[in-house]
């Protein structure tokens, strides 16, 4: 008995997934980027891009573990959870944490009020 096109077709389009998320994140990111270089001081900015990515990653972790196991050679929601944490780490690594600190000290005495 000859298969359904419409099983291939779901099969294309759950492999193409990853790749689809990949893209949408790239353009997210670069637009979150630009409004945080507007609306942020600067050494502020990669902190906050890198709680977005490791929250971020932390989602995409969740769609990986709900998902079904992927094949070896293509693609998968790990893979972008792996490379957006990397990439949320590089972001901390790389920013000044002495610059940040002001800040949360602020948000922390106006709680303490």
């Amino acid at each position: 008995m000859p298969v359904s096109s419409g099983s291939g077709r779901a099969a294309r389009q759950a492999a193409n997934g990853p790749q689809t998320l990949a893209l949408a994140l790239l353009i997210a990111g670069f637009g979150a980027f630009s409004l945080l270089v507007l609306f942020l001081p600067p050494p502020l900015v990669l902190p906050a891009i890198s709680t977005l990515l490791l929250a971020a990653a932390g989602g995409i972790a969740l769609i990986a573990w709900r998902g079904p196991k992927p094949h070896q050679s293509m693609l998968s929601y790990w893979d972008i959870a792996g490379a957006v944490t990397f990439i949320g780490i590089a972001a901390a690594l790389m920013s000044e944490p002495d610059q940040a600190l002001p800040l949360f000290e602020a948000s922390r005495s106006a709680s303490l009020d």
